[in-house]
């Protein structure tokens, strides 16, 4: 009598796990998709705020070369990508951010735009 018992809930066991199996993987392949489209939407962000950003560097660049013919530098378009991924990241990180985040956020910049800039002037140490 065990014996067609066990054979009875094996089958309604096995349906059960596979089911509940069948039933998760959508999740986990939801879940993965929403991370990666979340990622390719931060990148988006990043590379609009970096082109609006790089134009305004421009326009204070040549107004501040008219005014005082002088040539103003601006840090190339990569570096600036690089600083508003960073912005993007620790916002998402953190939920806000504070004064000393940007603070720290700005010295990593232009620790990265003083090295960018060193390599163009073919120092190459």
């Amino acid at each position: 009598m065990a014996t067609a018992e066990i054979n009875v809930w094996l089958p309604a066991v096995a349906a059960l796990a596979g089911a509940l199996i069948g039933s998760l993987s959508p999740i986990v392949v939801g879940l993965i998709n929403a991370r990666a489209e979340s990622r390719r939407e931060r990148l988006r962000l990043a590379v609009q705020m970096t082109i609006e950003d790089h134009k305004h560097m421009m326009e204070i660049a040549k107004l501040k070369a008219a005014s005082r013919g002088i040539t103003v530098g601006v840090p190339p378009i990569s570096a600036v990508l690089a600083y508003h991924v960073e912005v993007l990241e620790a916002f998402e990180k953190a939920g806000t951010l504070e004064a000393e985040d940007f603070v720290a956020l700005r010295a990593r910049a232009k620790a990265s735009y003083e090295a960018l800039a060193g390599d163009r002037d073919g120092d190459d140490d």
